[in-house]
């Protein structure tokens, strides 16, 4: 009995181990069809999808660019914008008799009376130069507004810097005034590129 158990023990481990052979065996071919088949295109695809990755970063990236770059364009436009009317309203050279015949004809056309004008000397700026004109004059307050918007449309840069208003009969209803006004026009410097 005992060779019988010992037989049949040794017979059940040669059969586990040749089912232990061949399931390692398995996993060996199992673990070699996995590299020469599954394992390149594993890689592969983590390849594709880091690719896919950088592809979609940069084309965000680019997206922003051209927002950026959008962007950039508008405000040079607006910018280029502003220095045209700024070229427009501050010339660089005064045309004198251009000023005045356009105070005049605001002048007409608001139907004050012109009783003195004076002009004083231009004065100098870092970036900028002033001409100023000294008005006066003889109307209604009706006659004032008119003048007054009427030089808001004018294609320089004004600046009203004293108006005086007399009254010389408070109780009339349409009053005659007299007006005395200072106002300046501008012109800007001739600047080197150097000192932008």
């Amino acid at each position: 009995m005992q060779w019988f158990n010992l037989r049949s023990s040794l017979v059940r481990y040669q059969f586990n181990r040749q089912w232990l052979l061949l399931g390692l065996i398995g996993i060996f071919m199992l673990s070699f069809a996995y590299n020469i088949w599954l394992g390149p295109t594993l890689e592969r695809r983590d390849r594709l999808e880091t690719r896919f990755r950088e592809v979609a970063n940069k084309l965000q990236a680019l997206s922003q660019y051209r927002q950026n770059q959008q962007k950039f364009d508008e405000e040079a436009q607006h910018l280029e914008q502003q220095i045209e009317f700024l070229e427009t309203v501050l010339p660089e050279q005064w045309r004198l008799e251009k000023i005045t015949a356009h105070l005049l004809e605001v002048l007409e056309t608001s139907h004050l009376m012109l009783k003195r004008q004076l002009v004083l000397p231009e004065e100098n700026f870092v970036h900028h130069a002033e001409l100023t004109f000294h008005l006066e004059m003889a109307g209604s307050y009706v006659q004032l507004l008119r003048f007054i918007q009427q030089l808001e449309a004018l294609p320089f840069l004004i600046n009203i810097r004293r108006l005086e208003i007399h009254n010389r009969a408070p109780q009339d209803p349409n009053p005659q005034l007299n007006i005395q006004l200072r106002l300046s026009i501008y012109r800007r410097q001739s600047v080197a590129k150097e000192e932008l």
